[in-house]
């Protein structure tokens, strides 16, 4: 089992099936992207520089699908939070699997591999 697997698993639900589906969605969108496992969290890079991430946020009891550039992201901004002081990334702050935007999250990694 590789790392990003493990983080997935020892998740408590509905945050893996959420993880596990952000992760599938990733990999659908962007076959090409390359799944890595740093800084506690499954990255995914693309052409080389980091894209995004997706971040089980225990204290906010969510998961965050949080984009490297997201400053730069002009689709679907009212999905996109600006938080905790960060100047580049904004991210999708996902609760529930019911929840999850599909389409949008689609058209917002297309538009992030772009800034790569």
């Amino acid at each position: 089992m590789n790392p990003v697997e493990h983080y997935i698993l020892a998740l408590d639900e509905p945050y893996q099936s959420i993880s596990f589906y952000l992760r599938g969605l990733i990999k659908k969108t962007l076959p090409e992207a390359e799944e890595k496992f740093k800084w506690n969290c499954p990255f995914y890079d693309f052409n080389g520089k980091y894209m995004c991430y997706i971040n089980f946020r225990k204290d906010r009891k969510l998961v965050d699908l949080a984009f490297v550039q997201g400053v730069h992201l002009t689709k679907h901004p009212e999905l996109l939070i600006d938080g905790e002081n960060r100047k580049q990334i904004r991210s999708v702050r996902i609760k529930t699997l019911e929840e999850v935007p599909e389409t949008k999250i689609q058209e917002l990694l297309i538009e992030a591999s772009l800034l790569q």
